[in-house]
């Protein structure tokens, strides 16, 4: 896969920088992102899990592989998110689900990216130029990288108009135990610096009619059972509206179970 992301974690110089980082424990992953990710996951047993980076804009899959899409700080060096989000849903099973963190769009607002300014005595968050969708760029760990700022109407509605159902929703922050083993979280509380999104595929809908023909009417009842539909009798049915006429009911389940 190729990908923004993908060439700059090639480079040696700024994966090393990075790779230090991580081992002294300084970023972000394991004391807010992770811990946040995993509150939002399902169980994984058995699962058909894809775990992807900005390469899966030319990542080809077959429909309806897989039962879990993760990804990790990701999807904002992705171009075009709309696309990558409607190929995730066409990826994923009935059931299955998206959960992926990016970065805050108050942190990505401003162009360019500078973090926090010197105001007076004090530090302020700048943001600039919210509704503007647009790459912005950033120095990090010494090295220009361009980030795709997106509203979070835009990245919530991506999610919707792709045909999943929004589960969760975090923006995490430092607690009183993360800042006892890192103070300089610290700033983190006065801005969310992550936001996590989880969604879920629909299952297909199951269809319940009622079939009244006289007093003998029949009520079939289906039920998701595994991948088949059971049907149940219930003789107890009425089959006669009040002016004696074949009455006909079509009712659209969901996957919640019977209702």
């Amino acid at each position: 896969m190729t990908g923004a992301e993908d060439v700059l974690y090639d480079d040696p110089a700024f994966f090393e920088r990075h790779h230090e980082m991580r081992q002294r424990g300084a970023g972000l992953n394991e004391d807010l992102e992770r811990p946040a990710l995993l509150r939002l996951l399902p169980d994984v047993a058995g699962a058909d899990v894809l775990d992807i980076g900005s390469g899966a804009e030319s990542l080809a899959l077959a429909p309806e592989c897989l039962d879990l899409v993760v990804s990790s700080l990701a999807l904002h060096y992705v171009a075009d998110y709309d696309t990558l989000i409607r190929r995730i849903a066409g990826w994923l099973r009935p059931g299955g689900q998206l959960t992926y963190s990016v970065e805050h769009p108050i942190c990505t607002a401003r162009d360019p990216m500078t973090g926090w300014l010197a105001v007076g005595e004090g530090t302020v968050w700048p943001v600039d130029d919210y509704a503007r969708e647009t790459p912005r760029a950033q120095q990090w760990l010494g090295t220009a990288v361009t980030k795709h700022h997106r509203r979070l109407a835009t990245l919530i509605g991506g999610v919707l108009a792709a045909g999943l159902i929004l589960t969760g929703i975090d923006e995490p922050y430092p607690d009183e135990q993360a800042l006892g083993r890192r103070p300089d979280l610290a700033d983190h509380r006065r801005r969310p610096p992550l936001l996590i999104i989880s969604a879920r595929k629909p299952y297909r809908a199951l269809t319940k009619v009622a079939c009244a023909f006289g007093r003998s009417a029949r009520r079939r009842r289906y039920r998701r059972d595994g991948q088949r539909a059971r049907v149940e009798e219930d003789p107890q049915a009425s089959g006669l509206s009040e002016r004696g006429v074949r009455r006909v009911s079509v009712v659209v389940g969901s996957d919640q179970g019977e209702r």
